[in-house]
């Protein structure tokens, strides 16, 4: 892959994530990483970061993402003795782009999930209750 072919991919799919943003009204994220590998628009990857000062607001912009996503996975894995508690969502936008969304949770909100991941149904219901301020 040239440089050139390297460029107009990575601008691509730029472009891609900000028309998903501004489609969806999404919050622009607190971080969003590109990758491009090869030139089949599948391989190309974005990985956006949730960051917010409230868990029902952290628990809002997730599900936003989440019913904006083709075929979206979804998982919660509370903290280890490596890593904080976390959210992650996979899926597809636009131009079969792969996208991650992750959103790091404080330590005290998942306590009955410790070195467990949970996913699918039970982690949607859990961040409704989240959202209301529930948690």
């Amino acid at each position: 892959m040239t440089h050139t072919t390297i460029s107009h991919n990575f601008v691509e799919l730029a472009a891609t994530l900000g028309l998903h943003l501004v489609t969806y009204a999404l919050p622009n994220p607190f971080q969003a990483d590109l990758s491009v590998r090869g030139n089949r628009k599948s391989d190309h990857e974005i990985t956006v970061f949730i960051q917010t000062d409230s868990l029902a607001e952290t628990a809002s912009q997730v599900l936003h993402w989440h019913n904006t996503l083709q075929n979206p996975d979804v998982t919660l894995t509370g903290e280890t003795d490596l890593d904080s508690p976390k959210i992650g969502i996979n899926g597809k936008i636009a131009n079969n782009a792969t996208i991650f969304v992750t959103a790091i949770l404080p330590p005290d909100t998942v306590d009955e999930y410790r070195a467990q991941t949970i996913a699918g149904a039970a982690v949607i219901t859990w961040l409704h209750i989240a959202a209301q301020g529930g948690k």
